[in-house]
């Protein structure tokens, strides 16, 4: 038996309709929903800072949204996140 490859389009479909956190199998308390969106947004591509303002519909200036994108990003458990839910979009 042969399997087809999904495509982003139905795994963008599969996470508009599941919590990310459901999708890897990962304890729903592990991370809060704002660092789950943080780590998604970076995952598919988005700078950090870019992810970070999104993620928590930042106001603040340029320099403070790059800090702390940056700072989530040095989180070994964002990291993990981070890296699984690229992998799950490949």
């Amino acid at each position: 038996m042969r399997l087809s490859k999904i495509t982003r389009k139905q795994v963008d479909q599969v996470l508009k309709e599941n919590p990310i956190h459901e999708v890897l199998n990962v304890a729903k308390s592990a991370l809060t929903p704002k660092q789950l969106k943080y780590c998604e947004n970076v995952a598919k591509g988005d700078s950090k800072a870019g992810a970070y303002r999104k993620a928590y519909n930042s106001k603040a200036k340029p320099d403070t949204q790059a800090n702390e994108g940056y700072k989530l990003s040095k989180r070994p458990d964002i990291d993990t996140m981070t890296e699984a839910i690229r992998k799950g979009l490949e």
